[in-house]
């Protein structure tokens, strides 16, 4: 009897070990799909940005890009561009953690975004670098702005906007001006923070 009770008792420590293997290899294996997947992700993340303009630093944007790059040419990549982006102006070489792109939309300027992506190009953070859109100017608005990303990666926008109006159909006369001056930083996490921000007011007096 004794014999027979340690043997049923041996069958059972079998049968929970084999199950709690089988539960292993059943956890196992969409863990490893997962990995397969980034894997090739992040082999095409590759492959796009060799594909894309190189820009090195410092650089300087007034208003909007001169050209920009039409999507078309990367058809194959639209899972790393931005859905509200319209054409690529092209990566940014910097020694940031992150890789910077910079992608356009098309208005009055060809408007300037930057964007923040992680090894596997999924978008980290994204920053319009124009404060005041210079084609929004009108009678009695003249907005003008620049932005810069100097060698450190630190991004400094500027925009001087002038409030106006016309004496006659050719002549204006500025009644204020605003000066506008933001700077950023892209921190370890890839997002644009920022640390600095002045707003100056300039009134001309009416004589």
């Amino acid at each position: 009897m004794k014999q027979i009770l340690l043997l049923l008792g041996f069958l059972i420590l079998i049968s929970c070990n084999s199950n709690k293997t089988g539960k292993n290899e059943i956890i196992q294996q969409p863990v490893d799909k997962v990995d397969s997947i980034l894997s090739e992700k992040h082999q095409r993340f590759i492959e796009f940005k060799k594909r894309l303009p190189k820009y090195n630093l410092p650089i300087e944007i007034h208003c909007g890009f001169d050209s920009m790059v039409s999507l078309t040419d990367y058809k194959d990549f639209r899972d790393f561009i931005p859905t509200k982006m319209e054409e690529i102006y092209g990566y940014v070489n910097t020694n940031q953690t992150s890789d910077l792109i910079l992608f356009g939309r098309v208005g009055d300027d060809l408007y300037p975004y930057i964007y923040s992506f992680d090894n596997n190009g999924n978008i980290l953070d994204s920053l319009f670098l124009i404060i005041n859109p210079c084609g929004q100017a009108d009678e009695f608005y003249i907005p003008n702005s620049f932005a810069f990303i100097d060698n450190n990666g630190q991004i400094s926008m500027i925009d001087t906007s002038l409030y106006i109006h016309y004496i006659d159909n050719m002549n204006y006369k500025i009644d204020s001006t605003i000066i506008t001056m933001i700077e950023m930083k892209v921190d370890k996490n890839g997002k644009f923070k920022e640390i600095k921000k002045e707003i100056k007011q300039i009134t001309v007096a009416n004589i």
